[in-house]
């Protein structure tokens, strides 16, 4: 089950509650609305996902403190060279990629990620990039796309 919020989509893997964490985007931070229905608690979430552009160490640990199991693919706005350019995690039992989508071309084009989606073998890919909230079935695999977590333009 896929459920969306102005400021994060969360999934729901079997008994697993998952949030992805859109792009931050650059010249933007990450706050928390203490009016968004987003469980964003500490100890209530047992895996993060984003899609980069994190820009700054705070929201990095902003993401580390909602959950100890956190994974960051790097945007295009990124420079902490950890960060993978995709990545592939196993969250219960379906395996996830990631990816912040600037290299997906055309940007957010179904058949481009259903590609991408088929050389990671993954159940659920998760992009971003585009900053529009969406998602979508094809082929009986799952595609997100978390949107914009700071309110940055969309494609």
């Amino acid at each position: 089950m896929v459920v969306g919020w102005s400021d994060s989509v969360v999934i729901w893997l079997s008994t697993l509650l998952v949030t992805c964490s859109p792009d931050t985007g650059p010249n933007h931070s990450l706050t928390h609305s203490s009016s968004s229905p987003t469980p964003q608690v500490p100890g209530k979430i047992q895996h993060v996902i984003s899609t980069g552009n994190l820009t700054s160490r705070d929201t990095y640990d902003y993401l580390r403190h909602l959950a100890s199991d956190v994974t960051v693919v790097k945007g295009e706005f990124d420079e902490n060279a950890s960060f993978p350019d995709h990545k592939v995690v196993t969250v219960g039992n379906f395996n996830i990629g990631v990816v912040h989508g600037h290299a997906v071309v055309p940007w957010g084009d179904h058949e481009a990620l259903a590609a991408l989606q088929r050389k990671l073998d993954v159940d659920v890919l998760i992009s971003g990039h585009t900053h529009s909230q969406k998602h979508f079935e094809l082929d009986g695999k799952l595609f997100v796309n978390p949107g914009s977590i700071t309110g940055a333009f969309s494609t």
